[in-house]
């Protein structure tokens, strides 16, 4: 299987939709071969309503349910730090820079597709090329 895995989702929107800058960037993903939902299945909210960031608890429970979700030999590729760094914090492994494998599933690290989105614009086809080499291992 193959998966793009995000943060969070946002408050009354489904996850990667075309109104956010993410489900834009990524539009060209969506397949029944790529599973693209959030590590963290719902908007976290601050006590006045606002959408905030995840807890660090919030995060690696997230990434424990991912993990015995998954099947073997999966192809995830994780937006961003936040994401990536769950994983590599509740396995409490070393890893390569942008990447590692366990049990037959390989994790990849891409940049955030907003950040790309509003700051690397002239790199998005280089960064969408990136995203489909990974899921085309």
């Amino acid at each position: 299987m193959k998966y793009i895995l995000g943060l969070s989702n946002k408050k009354g929107v489904a996850p990667f939709d075309e109104s956010t800058l993410s489900g834009k960037v990524l539009k060209k993903f969506k397949s029944e071969d790529v599973v693209m939902k959030n590590l963290v299945q719902f908007a976290p909210l601050d006590e006045v309503g606002k959408l905030r960031y995840p807890t660090k608890k919030e995060l690696s429970e997230a990434a424990i349910e991912f993990l015995k979700d998954i099947s073997d030999e999966s192809i995830v590729i994780c937006l961003g730090d936040l994401v990536f760094n769950s994983f590599v914090d509740c396995l409490s492994i070393e890893v390569d820079r942008n990447k590692f494998e366990v049990e037959n599933t390989v994790f990849f690290k891409v940049a955030h597709p907003s950040y790309i989105g509003r700051f690397k614009r002239k790199e998005m086809d280089k960064y969408l090329d990136e995203i489909s080499g990974y899921l085309e291992l």
